[in-house]
Order: structure tokens, then sequence, then C-alpha cells
């Protein structure tokens, strides 16, 4: 199958692809909402899974110019784990509030 080039040059991807994607994604969501009772599709479980995806969804913005500059940084996801376990310890183990923890993790 022969796609039309625009006037930038873009060549267009199929559109079944993503809507085999989209299929899959939904039957996944369609199969965990039927093991749980319901609980899947329920709002605070989704707004609990948007609550955990947040800081990834940050670093990947923050790190969407690096890497389409060229330059490729993999220290990213190391220095969150790191910085993210100071923060944990001097939360739980030292009892340190979280106004004084999260820049002293962050020093």
């Amino acid at each position: 199958m022969t796609l039309p080039h625009s006037s930038s040059g873009y060549t267009q991807k199929p559109t079944w692809r993503w809507l085999i994607l989209a299929g899959v994604l939904v039957l996944i969501c369609l199969f965990f909402h039927l093991t749980t009772g319901g609980v899947f599709l329920s709002a605070g479980n989704v707004v609990n899974l948007l609550r955990q995806s947040a800081i990834v969804a940050i670093l990947a913005i923050g790190l969407l110019p690096v890497i389409v500059s060229g330059n490729i940084d993999l220290s990213v996801g190391s220095l969150v784990a790191f910085t993210g376990g100071i923060a944990a310890v001097l939360l739980w183990e030292k009892g340190w509030p979280v106004w004084a923890a999260a820049p002293a993790a962050l020093a």
C-alpha cells in the first residue's frame, strides 16, 4: 500500500495499527474490569492510576527536548530512584516532615 506524501515530506502511518493498539487496550481494560468485579474502571482507581503515572509523565516531558536534540541522558531514571530512596529514608526512618525531607533529598 503506497501512502501519499504531504508537502512537508511526512508519510502518514497506517491507521489500522493504531486501531489494533486501541482494541488491545480496550480488551485489557475489559479483562481487568471483569476480573476485579468492576473496581478497575472505578473513578477512585482511575485517579490512582493517573497519580502514579504522573511522575513518569513529568520526566518524559522534561526529557523529550534532550532526546530530540540528539543528546541521550540515561541517568534520569537512576537519579529519580536515588532521590526517592533518600526521601523515603528521611520520611519513614528519620521521621522528618515532608517540607524538610523533599529539599534535603533534592540537595
